[in-house]
């Protein structure tokens, strides 16, 4: 018997009749046991669903609860199934991922039908709410807590406001703002549809995501991390793209911060800023002090640096610190030393080669050096900031200076002209001889 498509009759195989002369007075008797009802699951967003899924039709209470089942089948390649054998009834067709249903939290979706005395397909898909994206923000192979990280939906996408009403995020303020690259912009619905935030592994997931083409962008919000002093964190990459389909995904790997800004650093002399210092990170030029002697630094991985600073005229002290994104402020700098510099002047007619012999005057720590025409010497020394009384040493009793001494001020900075002139007169007398 060639039976209608989709009507099921036992015996299934039908009879084997030996056909002879004589009459025969046998019955055959075929039993109707039901229909076919073929359906399609889908991913939202998509138009197929994932394979292996179980797809019952559960009879008696409407909750799956109490539900018997009637029958069972599982999705093909593209999602759609067919359940066998209904008998004329109403049933609850439920997709889940495994074969025994013991609630509703098992229950993917559903949809109840009714069977009359026929087969047929059912109309609407059964739509799954999307599936988990997961993935992390690290720092130095550690997890950072409270990073934003923001969903941005592909402009490909057709996903309608009750579709993104279903994802398993929170929702984003609207008068907030988040800069995105021009390469993303260029991408992405303008604003993103939904945030999360990390947990204390710094990981962070996205929940009932239809299938389609998403961006993420994580973002620090110093306000969320009080914990960490530094108030911007470099994230790498801009941005990662997610595909959704028919499974959870995990991104490998995600974010990673690659640098933390600190600040609250000074260089000063006597508060007084020092602009245009050069801070050395290990003997490498990170950063320079600005107008009002503050430097910031941006910081590649978290550990123990050696800082120095680079000022004509100045020297400061060097310091070993420990830098982390829970650091509260840079270290400030007033140098311990400024240069002192000056000159004396000779008369034409001092014989200086006698009188002031190269290296032999002294002030404080600075020797004072013949010029090549013998008509000056100059001297420079660094000496702490403060007042200090300057005057020649070891003087030949037959050369005088004025003035013979000079009282400078060094926390105002390294002064300037210091010079001290050969004392000369006019001497006019008479000799008497005995």
């Amino acid at each position: 018997m060639v039976a209608p498509q989709g009507w099921n009759f036992v015996p299934k195989d039908g009879y084997d009749v030996q056909v002879t002369g004589a009459k025969q007075n046998e019955e055959y008797v075929f039993f109707l046991t039901g229909f076919d009802v073929s359906g399609q699951v889908a991913t939202a967003g998509l138009k197929t669903g994932p394979p292996n899924l179980y797809v019952s039709a559960l009879a008696g209470a409407e909750s799956p609860h109490s539900n018997v089942v009637i029958t069972q089948s599982k999705t093909t390649a593209d999602g759609s199934f067919t359940l066998s054998s209904l008998s004329p009834g109403e049933y609850l067709v439920a997709v889940s991922d495994s074969k025994v249903i013991n609630g509703q939290e098992d229950v993917r979706s559903s949809a109840k039908i009714t069977v009359s005395t026929s087969s047929f397909r059912m109309p609407q898909p059964l739509v799954l709410q999307g599936h988990v994206l997961r993935s992390s923000v690290t720092f130095a192979g550690k997890g950072i807590a409270k990073i934003r990280v923001l969903l941005y939906v592909s402009k490909g996408n057709t996903l309608t406001t009750s579709d993104i009403e279903k994802f398993g995020c929170s929702k984003v303020p609207e008068k907030s703002s988040y800069p995105i690259s021009s390469e993303l912009l260029s991408k992405v619905v303008q604003k993103p549809v939904c945030l999360t935030v990390t947990d204390s592994e710094g990981v962070f997931s996205f929940s009932r995501l239809a299938g389609g083409e998403y961006f993420l962008v994580a973002h620090h919000e110093a306000s969320l991390t009080p914990e960490l002093k530094s108030q911007r964190l470099v994230i790498e990459p801009p941005f990662l793209r997610a595909q959704m389909e028919h499974r959870d995904l995990l991104l490998e790997p995600g974010f990673s911060v690659t640098a933390f800004q600190l600040s609250g650093g000074r260089v000063h002399l006597s508060n007084v800023p020092v602009v245009g210092a050069k801070i050395l990170l290990d003997g490498k030029i990170s950063a320079e002090s600005d107008k009002t002697g503050s430097y910031e630094l941006m910081i590649s991985k978290p550990g123990t640096y050696k800082m120095e600073v680079e000022f004509p005229k100045y020297q400061f002290p060097e310091r070993t610190v420990e830098l982390s994104p829970m650091t509260d402020r840079l270290p400030e700098f007033s140098p311990s030393a400024v240069q002192l510099c000056g000159q004396f002047l000779f008369s034409a007619s001092s014989k200086t080669d006698q009188q002031f012999a190269d290296g032999s005057r002294v002030i404080g720590t600075a020797v004072a050096s013949l010029s090549a025409d013998h008509n000056s010497a100059k001297f420079c020394t660094y000496l702490p900031p403060g007042k200090h009384s300057l005057r020649l040493t070891k003087l030949s009793e037959f050369v005088r200076f004025s003035p013979s001494n000079l009282v400078v001020d060094l926390s105002a900075g390294p002064p300037k002209d210091l010079l001290f002139t050969q004392f000369q007169a006019k001497v006019e007398g008479e000799i008497f001889c005995a």
